[in-house]
């Protein structure tokens, strides 16, 4: 079900402190891990073995206009520039971060250097949709996360609180009064 993964992505030239971008309203996506059958002959038979190792991580969202995970996306293909990529299964569990000796609450993942293949955009009269192919450069690496905000773990629940004129300044997300 795509509502338990989150893709989060981030250029790779990214400033050292920067968050993860996440992909906005994602509807399917996948890994996957291929790997290239070598034939050899031996004694007139035919053995095989593993050869070159290969992963991709692909994934469909709806547009969302403004979507800061769809345009960095959009950018790095544009100017042939890596991105980071993390597939990060939702559902909250119990892990260990780092050194740490006690379990927080967290989320397993799976994390990447990647070049994007592939950007797809398809419209009809009912989708507005785009579809993306992310090259893994090497290999993925799993991990773990600490907890995602309520926000990204469950956008429906995500709300605005009140305001009166003049006490914030800049958008939603970056709002500031000090």
């Amino acid at each position: 079900m795509a509502n338990n993964y989150a893709v989060m992505v981030q250029p790779a030239n990214s400033t050292l402190g920067a968050e993860g971008l996440v992909v906005g309203d994602l509807t399917e996506g996948g890994h996957t891990i291929t790997n290239e059958i070598v034939d050899k002959i031996r004694g007139g038979k035919t053995d095989r073995d593993y050869g070159a190792h290969a992963e991709e991580v692909t994934f469909t969202a709806n547009r969302v206009e403004d979507d800061e995970g769809q345009e960095a996306l959009d950018e790095v293909i544009r100017n042939k520039e890596q991105i980071k990529v993390w597939l990060v299964d939702k559902r909250v569990k119990k892990v260990t971060i780092g050194d740490a000796v006690e379990e927080v609450d967290g989320h397993d993942a799976i994390f990447g250097y990647s070049v994007v293949s592939e950007i797809s955009k398809s419209f009809d009269d009912e989708e507005d949709t785009i579809e993306h192919t992310l090259a893994i450069k090497v290999e993925t690496a799993k991990g773990t996360l600490p907890k995602l905000p309520e926000s990204v773990l469950n956008p429906s629940t995500a709300a605005v609180d009140f305001e009166a004129p003049g006490e914030y300044t800049g958008s939603l997300e970056e709002r500031a009064n000090a």
